[in-house]
């Protein structure tokens, strides 16, 4: 019993550090009460390296955009574990924004109103560019279309992407509609985007849009990471 269940941790441990590429775990961080602001993160174990890393953003909603001295990355050379999934990184780069994250009243407990989740299965496993999502409790639907533009610059994919949003009332009248994203922006080895979570800010000021990111590892991986695009209602 002992020898098989060495064998299949060792099996589980070797196949960690086998994996072409990493995929990132997103975290909601909390907005401000008044849902101005909001921060999220990402943490993970380096494909490449095997370390742990984490990365923090800090936005202001109505701008759609990072506050100043508002992203805070770092990778640590430190040894993993069986079941590591880099979450120590993230603890050690929120000690380092405690003080924009109080500058900016943001609180862990303000999470904000989910309105979709992407759940993969076998029936929905192609990316949805485009959706409706209906928020139960206020009865508004939120139709999204995703647009993706790629080229190839020096032989290798870059990509930039726009979000249309259209919200109507229950009676299917349009409330408001806007664009996000930045169409001339353009991502170096990002090969695909997907819609992956959609949130309410407090008191439905604003909507976060969380866009997963497959983007090459430079070692012939692909890596997943996060985004977010943010307007205010």
């Amino acid at each position: 019993m002992k020898q098989i269940l060495y064998i299949i941790l060792l099996s589980l441990f070797s196949g960690t550090l086998s994996f072409g590429g990493d995929v990132a775990v997103f975290k909601n961080l909390g907005f401000s009460a008044d849902g101005k602001y909001f921060m999220f993160g990402q943490y993970g174990i380096d494909g490449i390296t095997k370390n742990p890393y984490a990365e923090i953003y800090a936005v202001d909603v109505k701008k759609n955009a990072f506050v100043p001295n508002g992203t805070s990355k770092g990778r640590y050379p430190v040894a993993i574990s069986i079941g590591d999934d880099g979450q120590k990184a993230l603890y050690v780069q929120l000690e380092k924004v405690e003080p924009l994250k109080k500058s900016l009243n943001l609180d862990f407990l303000i999470q904000g109103r989910p309105i979709y989740f992407r759940v993969v299965t076998e029936q929905n496993l192609a990316n949805a560019d485009t959706m409706k999502v209906l928020d139960y409790e206020s009865g508004r639907e939120y139709s999204l279309e995703l647009k993706e533009t790629f080229e190839t610059k020096n032989g290798k994919t870059q990509s930039s992407f726009t979000i249309d949003v259209q919200i109507r009332d229950k009676t299917g009248a349009l409330l408001d509609s806007h664009t996000v994203g930045s169409p001339n922006f353009y991502r170096p080895g990002v090969k695909n985007y997907t819609i992956s979570q959609i949130l309410l800010a407090p008191k439905e000021k604003g909507l976060i849009i969380v866009v997963e990111k497959e983007e090459d590892d430079m070692a012939g991986g692909v890596n997943i990471r996060y985004m977010i695009e943010a307007l205010k209602l």
